[in-house]
């Protein structure tokens, strides 16, 4: 359910729809009737109903095309000439002539019928329809026989257009902004609200419902006589009419001037009143540790606020004094039923005195209810002119509080333009700090990759250290290799050399040898092996020179000048040191160590 009600081009379009929709299997009358309405009762314009159709017509689905040309003839022929108009125009025939060409058999075959029967009701009119037909005649297109019983239009029970005029039809009233204008839909004629504030149903013209119309067609549509109205009788009666319109209507504009005026100041006083609330409320945050200040700004709020609600109170009774000015309703209805009365006392004895034959000079129920008419005239205008008077208060309230609606409304849209210049800055705001983010990030990212490209560069020089060593490594492996060959090299002469010298002649060593003082320094320990062993006799060092001698598996000596090996005939010495004492008569190896 729609919790706003639809306008009428919206209920159109839906019904429309409806009723062209390609999931009906028969053709929905109901809807295309209720279309045919809503034309009649001028709640749709035909140009609305015509552009709506070309759409239609333009659609790719065939029985939708073949379902609104059914919809627009059963509209040309209930809804009269403002219809028949906006049919005969060029587009339109241009359009149905893209039809017969272009579309199927069904539909070439619904609009030449539908020309055809145009052409003979509405020819004679609208020459373009006629001229459409001719030509395709000549085009040699087969029109399918025609009935007369389908080219019947109807134009009379049609609401009439609208007269647009400057002054009221009936009272010559020149039309203001506080004069309104209205339209009698009965006649179409422009009047006044005065003059126009019957309402009723229109049978002919299709319309069950309530509608505006003027006071002649009022009662035309009620009773069925044309009555017309009497013009004022004395020309005294019509210049005091005039005086005292002009006069109300001075009286009514100076009224009018101090009324806006007062709505000029309420507007002003509440946007005084709403800067102040807000000075008020900046004022109590930025006072809110003074307690004195803050008592004194609530003292200044009451005595503002007060001195508003007596102004708002006083200009209540100006309001219900002003009301109060004006006649009761129940006072005119009184007023009105004993005029009403007194007129039909005067009318039946009027017509009884017509049928009997009587002069009207000597009934005095005549010419007593004649001067009570008489008598009740100048109240009968008073109570007009306050109703009058009331009713043009009335309108101006409302054109005040439509006048309040706009200026809120554009005060509405100065606040959501000032919202929206306030969200394009925060926008913009977001977007500057987005962008110095992104600039932060770069340089972020730049100094990232800087000390990346620094640890890179140290990594590298550690490798390259790293490579250097282990090449001096490699070197000093390589250098200890050779330099151990060159001592397998030399031992292996020195072997040569100890054979050459055992065929030499031997030196006693005694003669060598020191004193015995000298001697005794360096111990004879003699150690025999508790196994049998396969190599030679072994001379190991004191533990005081590490260094100059080591002992490998084969029981050979190695120097780090020389290396000789050691037999139970030869014995290694070193050159710098004297000989040791042998013992010879033992004739097992002996283990001489050295200091």
């Amino acid at each position: 359910m729609n919790v706003f009600p639809l306008s009428n081009s919206k209920m159109f379009d839906k019904l429309l729809d409806k009723a062209t929709s390609p999931l009906l299997i028969a053709t929905d009358w109901q809807s295309i009737l209720q279309l045919c309405d809503m034309i009649k009762t001028q709640e749709v314009s035909p140009k609305h109903v015509i552009q709506v159709m070309k759409k239609k017509f333009r659609h790719e689905n065939a029985h939708i095309i073949l379902k609104s040309l059914q919809c627009l003839e059963s509209i040309v022929k209930n809804c009269g000439g403002l219809v028949h108009k906006e049919i005969a125009q060029k587009d339109v025939m241009e359009l149905f002539q893209e039809l017969i060409k272009k579309s199927p058999d069904q539909i070439r075959n619904k609009v030449l019928e539908m020309i055809q029967c145009w052409s003979y009701g509405l020819g004679e009119q609208y020459k373009i329809i006629a001229d459409t037909y001719d030509l395709l005649k000549r085009n040699n297109y087969s029109f399918p026989p025609l009935k007369e019983s389908e080219a019947m239009f109807e134009n009379k029970n049609i609401a009439p257009e609208w007269h647009d005029s400057k002054e009221c039809f009936r009272c010559r009233q020149i039309f203001t902004p506080f004069i309104r204008k209205h339209h009698c839909r009965s006649c179409g004629n422009a009047f006044c609200d005065k003059c126009s504030s019957k309402s009723c149903p229109i049978p002919k013209f299709d319309i069950n419902y309530n509608v505006r119309v003027c006071e002649l067609c009022y009662e035309k549509l009620t009773t069925g006589i044309s009555q017309i109205s009497k013009p004022i009788s004395s020309s005294k009666a019509t210049s005091t009419i005039t005086s005292n319109q002009t006069k109300s209507q001075v009286k009514m504009n100076d009224e009018d001037e101090e009324s806006f005026q007062r709505a000029l100041d309420i507007s002003r006083r509440e946007a005084e009143e709403k800067e102040n609330q807000k000075k008020i409320l900046t004022q109590k945050y930025a006072l809110a540790t003074n307690q004195n200040e803050y008592t004194k700004l609530n003292q200044t709020i009451d005595q503002t606020t007060h001195e508003e609600k007596e102004n708002i109170q006083n200009e209540v009774k100006e309001t219900t004094l002003q009301t109060n000015n004006f006649i009761n309703e129940q006072e005119i209805d009184e007023f009105t039923t004993v005029v009403m009365d007194h007129i039909k006392n005067f009318k039946f004895r009027m017509l009884s005195n017509q049928q009997r034959n009587r002069n009207i000079t000597t009934d005095t129920v005549v010419q007593s209810i004649f001067v009570m008419l008489q008598q009740a005239y100048p109240h009968l205008l008073h109570t007009i002119q306050l109703i009058d008077h009331k009713r043009t208060y009335y309108e101006n309230l409302q054109d005040k509080l439509t006048q309040l609606k706009d200026a809120r409304e554009a005060l509405n849209a100065l606040r959501m333009e000032h919202y929206e210049r306030k969200q394009q800055e925060i926008l913009e705001r977001e977007r500057q700090r987005q962008i110095q983010l992104a600039h932060k990030l770069d340089f972020m990212k730049q100094k990232k990759q800087e000390y990346l490209e620094y640890q890179r560069q140290v990594h590298l020089q550690q490798l390259a250290q790293q490579e250097f060593e282990m090449r001096t490594y490699s070197d000093q492996q390589r250098q200890l290799i050779l330099t151990q060959e060159q001592c397998l090299q030399n031992s292996h002469l020195s072997s040569m050399m100890s054979h050459d010298y055992n065929q030499m002649h031997y030196q006693q060593p005694f003669s060598t040898l020191h004193s015995q003082s000298t001697m005794n320094q360096y111990p004879m320990i003699t150690n025999y092996p508790t196994q049998p062993h396969h190599h030679g006799s072994m001379i190991t060092c004191p533990s005081n020179t590490p260094n100059l001698m080591n002992s490998n598996r084969d029981n050979n000596y190695i120097n780090l000048a020389r290396h000789i090996p050691l037999t139970h005939s030869t014995v290694s010495y070193i050159q710098q040191q004297s000989a040791p004492m042998i013992n010879e008569n033992k004739s097992d190896p002996q283990l001489i160590i050295f200091n």
